[in-house]
C-alpha cells in the first residue's frame, strides 16, 4: 500500500495540484491530509490561495482521502468536503503497527499521546519536514506543500513497503526513514 500525506495546503490550489500530481505519479492508494486545509488565515502569503477551489479539488478524490482537523480548520471547512474532517487525530493500524495522525498543535513532539515503542506519530502544523525516531516511537511530518519553513522546499510525505519519505515537488528525496519490523 502506497500513501501520500500532505500537511498545511492553507487554500493553496497550486500545493493542491502537486499533490494530485504526485498521487499520480505515486500511484498512491491514499491522501492522508494533516489539518490546515483550507483556511490561509490574515497572516498567509498564499499567493493563489482560493479555499473553494482548493475544496472542489480535493472533493473529486474524497473517496481516497483521509483527514484530521487543524487548528485553522473550523466546522464551515467541514461543510464543503465531501470527506470527514471531524477530528482533531486518527489512528490507523498499518503494517502491524498504530499510527496516530494528527496535526500537531494539540498532540506533537513535545506532547506525545500515549503510544507504545515501534508507534508512528504523523503530524504537521510545523511546517518542517521530519522523518525521525526518538526513543522508539517515528516522528513524522511531511513538511507543506504551500508554506514550508527553514529555507525548505514544498514538500508531502509518502509511505511505501516500510519506508517513509518527504519528498519535493519533483519527488526528489529530502528525508528516509525505514521503519524497523515490529517484533
Amino acid at each position: 500500500m502506497t500513501i501520500l500525506f500532505a500537511a498545511d495546503i492553507h487554500g493553496s490550489q497550486q500545493a493542491v495540484a502537486m499533490l494530485l500530481d504526485a498521487i499520480e505519479a505515486e500511484k498512491a492508494d491514499y491522501l492522508v491530509l494533516l489539518g490546515d486545509l483550507l483556511y490561509g488565515g490574515s497572516w498567509s502569503p498564499v499567493a493563489d490561495y482560493g479555499s473553494r477551489e482548493t475544496a472542489r479539488m480535493l472533493n473529486r478524490h474524497a473517496d481516497r482521502i483521509i483527514a484530521v482537523q487543524g487548528n485553522c480548520d473550523c466546522e464551515a471547512d467541514a461543510n464543503v468536503l465531501d470527506f470527514p474532517l471531524s477530528s482533531e487525530y486518527a489512528v490507523l493500524l498499518l503494517d502491524g503497527r498504530r499510527w496516530f495522525l494528527t496535526h500537531g498543535h494539540r498532540y506533537g513532539p513535545d506532547r506525545l499521546p500515549p503510544l507504545l515503542v515501534g508507534d508512528v506519530l504523523v503530524f504537521g502544523h510545523t511546517h518542517v519536514a521530519q522523518a525521525i525516531e526518538r526513543q522508539g516511537i517515528y516522528h513524522l511530518n511531511p513538511g507543506s506543500p504551500a508554506l514550508p519553513k527553514s529555507n525548505a522546499p514544498p514538500s508531502y510525505g509518502l509511505y511505501r513497503a516500510g519506508r517513509f519519505q518527504v519528498r519535493d515537488a519533483g519527488g526528489v528525496c529530502l528525508a528516509e526513514i525505514a521503519l524497523r519490523p515490529k517484533n
